[in-house]
């Protein structure tokens, strides 16, 4: 496709090869996407690997790919006994106790591993960022559902109602951002602290 031009993602094959670590994190609309990019990638001359949630693990490596676990089951854990996808303080809890401290742990020991010149985060990737400002290498997010993006087409994805008026989604995300923020600074600052308190400043 024309509109990516001859130097980005999809250009010719290159003799400059280049270690991408892929960390998608949430259901197959977050990594299906990722697993497209490593095919093209790869076809590039490109070294891809993967880390990604337990239950995308068999699939990733039936396309040749070598996938570290992120040790959460997206699957299992939607459909568990407890999970309230509906509720903000479920979703909030599972962020705080579950995913911030538990990627941290898996998306470092991946790039441990793989060694990657950059990672690339897909959906709820909450360490990618920090894991990649810790190595001293670059970091991409990539968001796939426009309700992920602030705009005044949509209020934020854990907001019920997809059907506010305009001024209102606008609203919503200009004074729930802050609040977010601060909700979730003192877990990923818990997180950061734990490879040492002058690796990484803080989140705000």
């Amino acid at each position: 496709d024309a509109r990516f031009g001859t130097a980005g993602f999809l250009s010719p094959p290159t003799s400059r090869s280049m270690r991408v670590l892929l960390a998608p994190h949430g259901t197959r609309g977050d990594v299906q996407p990722m697993l497209a990019l490593a095919v093209g990638l790869r076809a590039r001359g490109h070294d891809v690997s993967f880390v990604a949630p337990a239950n995308s693990v068999e699939w990733i490596t039936s396309f040749g790919f070598q996938c570290f676990s992120d040790g959460i089951d997206v699957e299992q854990l939607m459909q568990g006994a407890g999970t309230r996808l509906q509720s903000l303080r479920w979703q909030m809890k599972s962020l705080t106790d579950i995913l911030i401290p538990k990627l941290f742990d898996t998306v470092a020991a991946a790039a441990d591993a793989a060694r990657p010149a950059i990672i690339v985060g897909s959906g709820v990737q909450m360490a990618g960022t920090s894991i990649a400002e810790l190595r001293g290498i670059p970091s991409v997010t990539a968001m796939f559902a426009p309700c992920t993006v602030p705009s005044s087409d949509s209020p934020p994805p854990v907001v019920r109602w997809q059907t506010l008026p305009r001024w209102l989604n606008q609203a919503i995300w200009k004074w729930g951002a802050p609040f977010a923020d601060r909700a979730l600074a003192g877990p990923m600052n818990a997180a950061r602290e734990r490879f040492g308190p002058n690796e990484l400043p803080k989140a705000r």
